[in-house]
């Protein structure tokens, strides 16, 4: 499958699988929408296409993981394939050796919820001045007019979007 063919804006994940959530494909399947943070903000990924041959380290990121016969992951932002089945994506994603600091939290939150629920005024890309920090993308921000609950989404000690769990809970879901 070819990644181009979906909406795609560097930076901007949480809006990427919105985007990709939406689609008419994942109607029927058990799709989720994944945040992976933690509580220091600060996760270490491998396959990033930002850093193809090494760790980059993310505030947030956002994955969307489908189950038909098997769990797959589709991230917009990797380097593995895509879609990966969610077991090799996770084992070459996170590095093994990972210090604590580092290690992940994933909150997995029903795809229709996030859907109905998801609001961005992007005011997370902002810099003091007001300006971007990065580009915006093309299309319009996402519910602006209900503000953001990104930060509840990202932060492992919110629970209005649900529990968050670590990286071998997930690991043993996805083997399911």
């Amino acid at each position: 499958m070819d990644r181009s063919e979906f909406r795609y804006t560097e930076n901007y994940c949480e809006e990427n699988i919105y985007h990709l959530a939406s689609e008419p494909r994942f109607a029927d399947a058990s799709t989720f929408v994944v945040f992976i943070s933690n509580a220091e903000r600060r996760v270490a990924m491998t396959c990033q296409r930002s850093r193809p041959q090494g760790v980059v380290i993310w505030d947030y990121h956002v994955i969307l993981l489908v189950r038909s016969r098997k769990f797959e992951v589709w991230d917009l932002d990797t380097d593995l394939a895509f879609p990966c089945a969610a077991v090799d994506y996770l084992r070459d994603s996170f590095p093994a050796d990972i210090p604590d600091m580092f290690a992940p939290r994933f909150r997995l939150v029903p795809a229709d919820r996030f859907i109905t629920d998801f609001a961005s005024d992007r005011r997370h890309m902002k810099d003091g001045s007001g300006g971007f920090l990065f580009p915006p993308p093309q299309w319009p921000a996402i519910n602006p007019e209900r503000g953001s609950n990104l930060e509840e989404l990202i932060d492992p000690g919110e629970t209005r979007f649900g529990p968050t769990m670590r990286l071998n809970e997930l690991v043993e879901l996805a083997g399911s």
